[in-house]
């Protein structure tokens, strides 16, 4: 494996022609493995799976490479080596730039649907699926990058690594054109905001995260543009060669999107509000047009209050009456069990009693009313003569 590529390596040395820095490689492998588990905390702390797994793929994705780099620099001329750290640096920021892309469909539908010419849904799945498509063309033409095979070269495949590119840069382009529009769109005085989620869209947290993913996806498309420019010159080319203008453009400018992307972190811009506006929830209850309040935690107390409250049940005239069996005899009343009255329903003269929940039976009707009267009270219960 050391010797893999022998005399068609791109340079005498191997794949590189400078001796790789250890110390830089380490740094950086460590920088985005801390940031991948960061990733994941935030996931789980604030409920964005999506978001986050994409976003802690690929950093790991990174660090992977970084860590490729450094086996690298045992074996210059290992073909597996350079597929792997070619595969984490190349794919990583790919997948930093889907998470971007999965956050729009949520500020779409925390100002409004109707002010959105395309459902946030499809946008999503779009962006989402050329980032996929680019990732799919890069690895291949890394593969022929490395191995050299007959049939393509490593020229061919360091063109579909450009094509690759360039789908992503699309991508990109793409979801900067229509965030920019978007927002430019919502400074107009002829739309209303929805007001559903207007404590999410006021606060400052959101408008730092907006601005945070804005500069996320400038540093991916200076980063893309960078990598297009190199991978068409050549792998033996001075721009690929140059181990200086690989650490700040690629090593530094993804962990710098990376780092934006933690700090400005949707989950802590959104709240709960993360999964109400998911591309795959539909609001049909009556709650859907209400304003969106972050959820308060109640005491015991209160929660006793409220069980107590929701016992009562106001329309207890819409309540249905026990069925009465008429299939067979319906004249004829079953019998009571032994050890009861033999006719427990009052009589048509007795006077109703209240019952201690508000009703009374109405012989007339047959049931308990809440129309019922109470009973008449009577006079002169005590003579006046005793009293004084």
């Amino acid at each position: 494996m050391a010797d893999g590529c022998g005399s068609t390596c791109p340079v005498p040395t191997g794949f590189y022609s400078y001796d790789q820095s250890l110390v830089g490689d380490s740094v950086l492998l460590a920088a985005y493995g801390i940031l991948a588990l960061a990733a994941t905390y935030l996931g789980f702390r604030y409920r964005t799976p999506w978001f986050s797994a994409t976003l802690a793929v690929g950093l790991l994705l990174e660090a992977i490479g970084f860590a490729g780099r450094l086996l690298l620099k045992g074996s210059p001329k290992a073909p597996a080596f350079f597929v792997l750290s070619m595969a984490g640096t190349v794919i990583g920021p790919p997948l930093m730039g889907g998470a971007i892309f999965l956050t729009l469909p949520h500020v779409i539908r925390v100002y409004g649907e109707h002010l959105s010419p395309v459902r946030p849904l499809l946008i999503g799945f779009v962006t989402y699926a050329l980032a996929a498509l680019a990732m799919i063309v890069q690895v291949v033409g890394m593969i022929f990058v490395a191995y050299d095979f007959n049939g393509m070269g490593r020229t061919g495949g360091s063109r579909l690594v450009v094509g690759g590119l360039g789908i992503q840069l699309l991508s990109l382009l793409g979801f900067s054109v229509f965030h920019f529009w978007f927002m430019i769109g919502l400074s107009s005085q002829k739309i209303t905001w929805a007001p559903t989620f207007s404590p999410v869209y006021k606060s400052v947290r959101f408008r730092r995260f907006l601005l945070g993913m804005e500069m996320v996806s400038l540093l991916l498309l200076t980063y893309t543009v960078y990598r297009i420019v190199e991978m068409a010159e050549g792998i033996h080319a001075r721009l690929f060669q140059s181990q200086t203008a690989f650490m700040i453009v690629v090593g530094a400018l993804p962990l710098t999107a990376a780092l934006l992307s933690t700090i400005f972190h949707p989950g802590a811009a959104f709240g709960t509000a993360w999964g109400l506006t998911s591309s795959l929830r539909v609001d049909t209850g009556p709650s859907a047009g209400l304003p969106y309040s972050s959820p308060s935690i109640q005491s015991p107390l209160e929660q006793i209050q409220h069980q107590a409250h929701f016992r009562y049940d106001p329309t207890l005239r819409g309540a249905k009456s026990p069925p009465i069996n008429t299939l067979t005899h319906p004249s004829r009343i079953p019998g009571p069990p032994s050890g009861l009255p033999i006719s427990p329903r009052p009589g048509a003269g007795m006077t109703p009693v209240p019952s201690p929940n508000g009703t009374a039976w109405n012989p007339e009707t047959g049931r308990y009313s809440m129309r019922a009267e109470k009973p008449p009270i009577p006079h002169r219960m005590v003579e006046e003569d005793t009293l004084w």
